[in-house]
């Protein structure tokens, strides 16, 4: 739970700052160790490859080619899969709802062998409701994931602020044994060579947006010599070759 929660800060502090990520989804979360987070550990939401900006200023040019489908189509909400350009931060509210509903059943809440049965059943089926598949979920907490998976963006949650706060107050009578399945993410190594400097988020308990910081490069040292061939006489310098000088002119005859 304390996964889904910091990425929903994280995610909030994201559509702040004008950005919708648009493929959302477990390989995209990454955990590294932070003693300052609850659990020892942060949660970095990574990829913004096709994450849309919502300034006009910056974002009017970036557009999706008709017929692209960019993301992940299990994460996807229903407008997104019509039209990328469709994408606000409703759809990050649906993805992270998908999320929510696997992480408590072990099931998509659409799944098909196929892309295109799968956009067909997300813009005419309704998700089995999560109680039905894991009778443990109360019906508080079915009901805000529910509203986070609504066909229609304007049914949602709409906020993330809003989806964040409603499953923080959820999951506060839920069991501990309510989850059935944990969020496949990728843990940094526990050991670190040096300190990773991370761009700020002050959202108070969010998921580290990027690591903006390039990598560093050692400046390559000069080669040592051995004391034993730095004790070796060097030969004198060859003398420079003579200087050739042009012939004088003959002299003029008479």
């Amino acid at each position: 739970t304390r996964i889904l929660l910091q990425v929903a800060s994280a995610l909030s502090a994201s559509h702040r700052a004008g950005i919708i990520h648009r493929d959302l989804k477990p390989a995209n979360l990454y955990m590294c160790e932070d003693p300052d987070m609850p659990g020892g550990e942060r949660v970095r939401l990574l990829d913004f490859g096709i994450a849309k900006l919502l300034n006009p200023d910056l974002g009017s040019h970036i557009k999706t080619m008709a017929g692209m489908l960019p993301g992940s189509p299990h994460f996807m909400a229903p407008e997104q899969m019509v039209d990328a350009n469709l994408a606000d931060a409703r759809s990050d509210i649906y993805a992270l709802g998908i999320m929510a509903y696997e992480q408590l059943t072990g099931k998509y809440p659409h799944d098909a062998e196929s892309i295109g049965r799968l956009i067909i059943m997300r813009q005419e089926e309704e998700p089995v409701p999560p109680s039905t598949l894991n009778p443990k979920i109360s019906p508080e907490l079915e009901q805000v994931i529910m509203r986070a998976l609504e066909k229609e963006p304007d049914c949602r949650h709409q906020s993330m602020d809003r989806f964040r706060n409603a499953l923080c107050d959820a999951m506060l009578e839920e069991q501990p044994d309510t989850l059935v399945r944990r969020i496949p993410i990728t843990r940094a190594a526990r050991r670190v060579a040096e300190p990773v400097h991370l761009m700020p988020v002050d959202v108070g308990d969010a998921a580290t947006l990027v690591d903006p910081s390039p990598p560093k490069t050692t400046a390559p040292q000069p080669t040592q010599l051995p004391p034993a061939l730095l004790a070796i006489p060097r030969a004198p310098p060859s003398p420079p070759p003579p200087t050739r000088t042009a012939p004088a002119p003959p002299p003029p005859r008479r």
